[in-house]
């Protein structure tokens, strides 16, 4: 009953907490997340009740991997003006590749290649490229796999489909290959458009996901996240699946909210190149 009381401290201050309209304020996002906690308890709910449900929110909360609140804590500590810059070349990229055919890729490759470069900028020899398996680079020795969305959208681990039986051809007797494992890392995720991906009341999936990082515990994904495939994968996250995801990184507090694009940039191709070493 300690821990009701102190949740109803709480959620009583927080109620003039008010959310910025552009970026919330990292200061704020504690009682904020907190708050949203609170408003999903039931009315009908008892106080025993209650308070079980928020100690279990809190201890999920607490069992977060340490190396993935270190990141997050590099990412917070990035200067405004810099997450600024970012953001407007990326929506550079994005207007400058949208439609015809193979933009989605090219404009994917483009903020892949960005997006090493800016945390290469800021986080010196604490970021590194690192291409095995799913990882794209880490962050203070921490394994990430990239992923960029604009808003509501479908994911894969892998965008090529593996056959089942791609080494040698086994005998009839010979028994079928272990399947691949999935989430071998954490993910990073780059949202670039603040949206409400589903109009409708869906479940309670009707909140509106802003824009920013959100970091995901691989072992939230093992053990919650079903994937799916098409003709172009086996590991496909669906929207629903990837909603979930984000939702879970938000209730975490691993997720960094960015400002909207202030600036419109052109991407000059022939200015993007310089001098390395004479050949």
């Amino acid at each position: 009953m300690g821990l009701y009381c102190v949740w109803l401290f709480v959620t009583h201050q927080v109620l003039a907490v008010q959310i910025p309209a552009a970026r919330p304020n990292r200061k704020l996002m504690q009682p904020i997340l907190f708050y949203n906690m609170y408003t999903s308890t039931s009315t009908t709910m008892n106080d025993a009740e209650a308070a079980n449900k928020i100690q279990k929110w809190w201890q999920n909360r607490s069992f977060t991997s340490p190396s993935l609140r270190r990141v997050m804590n590099a990412l917070h500590a990035i200067p405004e003006s810099q997450l600024q810059e970012y953001v407007n070349k990326c929506h550079s990229i994005t207007q400058t590749c949208k439609g015809g055919d193979g933009a989605g890729l090219l404009g994917g490759s483009l903020n892949d290649m960005l997006t090493c470069a800016f945390f290469d900028r800021v986080f010196g020899e604490d970021y590194s490229d690192y291409h095995q398996g799913e990882c794209d680079f880490t962050l203070f020795r921490v394994p990430l796999s990239f992923k960029k969305i604009h808003g509501k959208s479908t994911i894969a681990l892998n965008w090529s489909k593996n056959k089942e039986n791609d080494i040698g051809t086994p005998s009839s007797s010979s028994p079928p290959p272990p399947p691949p494992a999935y989430f071998q890392s954490h993910i990073l995720i780059l949202n670039l458009k603040t949206q409400v991906w589903w109009q409708r009341v869906r479940s309670g999936r009707n909140r509106e996901i802003l824009s920013g990082f959100y970091l995901v515990d691989k072992n939230f994904c093992r053990n919650h996240i079903t994937l799916g495939k098409n003709n172009k994968t086996n590991s496909l996250i669906d929207s629903v699946q990837l909603y979930a995801m984000l939702q879970h990184s938000i209730s975490q507090d691993l997720f960094l909210a960015l400002p909207a694009p202030t600036e419109s940039m052109k991407l000059c191709i022939w200015d993007s190149f310089q001098s390395h070493q004479s050949l």
